[in-house]
């Protein structure tokens, strides 16, 4: 199998625990207890497991989105696989909060259901126009957002594309041009946020997200660095860095290089029980986009006012509805990925027009070689 083949790396266990950690980190927000979550104790409010996860997430995006254009340069391809992984999940995520949204809204039903918020709510989210509210859902929580998570997906989306850009220009063909571009770019992601979508000057969160993203793109340049045990020696000085660096200006950027190279690393040590983490599928994503409004179902229900007790009853729920996504939605889509894989290599077959060879990339037009 590939290199981002299940079964072969610890991806799948690293993409769980990220989207656990977000889950978990809410449930102190959502109980209006964040300050009391045990890492913003640790670094004196400078972290939030979710905030980290959320850029484990954009490390995991950057270093196997980076993979995927490498092994399949074909911008259609690349499109399909991204759309087809995000948006059909989505979107009946997006209609399980309109259904909560129904049961709860102090809204008559069909007043909330005919109202043009609602279905800004569903369609703008859809469309990564990030909405957080429904009118008359939530409005005496602590918190009214319906699903605060999804505002990331926005900026996930952007950095696809800028895979894409600098692939579509030619310049992932050649491991140096490329090393050149991913560079350029992140120089950008300060000087000029307009190629990353960064719609708020200073947006550090989103900044160092990219940053991570970034990061991992340029490890996927490398395969032989990234799968090298020596590459958890940086993360171990920047793990060791990181606690006299809080409250200095280079705290996030040491986070960033944690994160990076501390996941990486992870994922490629081999960890034969966790390489088959995922036999069962991936349930990470349902776990992102379902979590917060069940939490906020919770919340609202009035049987938990405490981030534990939440914490109890939020995530098997969550994890019920992750489940069900990836049974019925996820995994169907991705064998439609391979279904389309497998017919663009079909056409590929084919001999040109001229009696020549078959159109097909050889190993010695691979990027790097």
């Amino acid at each position: 199998m590939d290199a981002t083949g299940h079964g072969t790396n610890n991806f799948d266990v690293a993409r769980f625990v990220a989207a656990s950690a977000v889950l978990y980190s809410h449930c102190f927000a959502l109980t209006a207890h964040g300050g009391d979550e045990p890492l913003v104790i640790a670094t004196r409010g400078e972290f939030t497991f979710g905030g980290l996860a959320v850029r484990v997430f954009f490390v995991i995006s950057g270093y196997l989105v980076t993979q995927s254009w490498l092994r399949n340069p074909r911008p259609a391809a690349f499109v399909a696989a991204r759309v087809l992984r995000i948006f059909p999940a989505l979107a009946v995520a997006l209609a399980y909060c309109v259904l909560l949204g129904t049961i709860v809204t102090e809204l008559p039903k069909f007043a909330f259901l005919t109202h043009a918020d609602t279905w800004r709510f569903y369609w703008h989210n859809l469309l990564l126009q990030t909405e957080f509210f429904l009118p008359g859902v939530f409005r005496e929580l602590p918190e009214k957002a319906v699903n605060g998570s999804l505002w990331s997906l926005y900026y996930e989306v952007r950095a696809y594309l800028v895979v894409l850009a600098i692939g579509c220009v030619g310049l992932m063909r050649k491991r140096l041009l490329a090393t050149m571009a991913w560079l350029g770019a992140a120089v950008l992601i300060v000087a000029d946020g307009a190629l990353w979508g960064i719609r708020t000057p200073d947006d550090w969160p989103v900044i160092n997200a990219f940053a991570c993203f970034v990061g991992a793109a340029l490890l996927a340049l490398y395969p032989q660095a990234a799968r090298s045990r020596w590459l958890a020696l940086p993360a171990t000085i920047a793990a060791a860095a990181q606690p006299f660096a809080l409250g200095t200006p280079f705290s996030n950027w040491i986070m960033d290089l944690l994160l990076v190279t501390g996941t990486i690393a992870f994922a490629h040590w081999p960890l034969p029980r966790l390489a088959r983490f995922g036999r069962y599928g991936d349930f990470s994503y349902g776990i992102f986009i379902y979590a917060y409004p069940t939490q906020q179902l919770i919340a609202w229900l009035g049987v938990s006012e405490a981030p534990y007790r939440m914490l109890a009853l939020a995530y098997p729920l969550t994890l019920a509805l992750a489940v069900l996504s990836w049974h019925c939605v996820e995994r169907p889509c991705r064998d439609l990925k391979r279904f389309f894989r497998q017919r663009a290599r079909a056409i590929e077959s084919v001999p040109t027009s001229g009696g020549g060879q078959p159109n097909r990339v050889t190993a010695a037009q691979a990027p790097g070689r």
